[in-house]
């Protein structure tokens, strides 16, 4: 019997863990394989980029969205492919690492803002100077290599990381509103990019590729450094004082 009892037991115990626990793992392992998927979509686009299987699919979209470009979808096309440019990018990093830190937030949130603009910076010119593609048309060769692209890279990271700083404490449906407004900033990106003929499609696709396990890196740092115990917030420190 009293085996038993200790059986239940322990039983009772497994399910008490699994029910706190399973939300946690269950969001974890679906980014991780979310991650994972990514980065081997990169890898197969980077191989295929390097073989020349796309050229014939890029080609032929860049021809389609040539000879229907009108004068006001160009323009409202470069106003969005602005909103991933250097200039507003820059500023919305600087202003969240400036808000950050006037919130007493800046390790660890306004840190990873920090290493995902410079250290995000570092992957894509090295990725570009790795596979050194030139850019589909000679006018904008002064832009540097085409692939993967920095404009989309950019757009998923810091929108993303935007997107889930300032709904992660929101009802459910602004942060469906929310996510809904950046996702369509980050298509919207990508598709300007090819629609100005700067980038082929495959370029676009790397970009997002690359920068959606950079994301899930970056998200992840400050519960690393939660663990570590470097950083507690002021609700969590009065969180911890009432409790004891």
């Amino acid at each position: 019997m009293s085996t038993t009892r200790a059986n239940r037991q322990r039983i009772g115990w497994a399910q008490t863990l699994w029910l706190a626990f399973a939300p946690i793992v269950g969001r974890i392992t679906l980014a991780i394989f979310f991650a994972i998927l990514a980065m081997f979509a990169f890898v197969t686009l980077a191989h295929e980029e390097a073989e020349g299987s796309t050229r014939r699919f890029d080609t032929a979209v860049l021809a389609f969205f040539h000879a229907h470009q009108t004068p006001w979808l160009h323009a409202l096309m470069h106003d969005a492919s602005w909103l991933a440019g250097p200039v507003p990018q820059t500023t919305v990093l600087a202003l969240g690492v400036l808000g950050f830190t006037l919130a007493g937030r800046f390790w660890p949130d306004g840190l990873t803002l920090l290493v995902a603009g410079i250290g995000g910076t570092g992957l894509i010119v090295g990725l570009k100077r790795l596979f050194h593609r030139p850019r589909p048309e000679e006018i904008f060769a002064h832009l540097g290599y085409s692939f993967p692209s920095g404009h989309s890279f950019f757009a998923l990271v810091v929108y993303g990381m935007l997107a889930y700083w300032l709904t992660r404490d929101a009802p459910p449906r602004v942060r469906r509103w929310g996510w809904t407004l950046a996702v369509a900033l980050i298509l919207l990106v990508g598709f300007s990019r090819v629609f100005l003929g700067e980038h082929y499609p495959s370029d676009v696709a790397a970009g997002y590729a690359v920068a959606l396990p950079w994301l899930w890196g970056c998200l992840a740092l400050p519960t690393a450094f939660h663990r570590h115990g470097r950083d507690v917030s002021t609700e969590e420190a009065a969180a911890r004082s009432g409790a004891a």
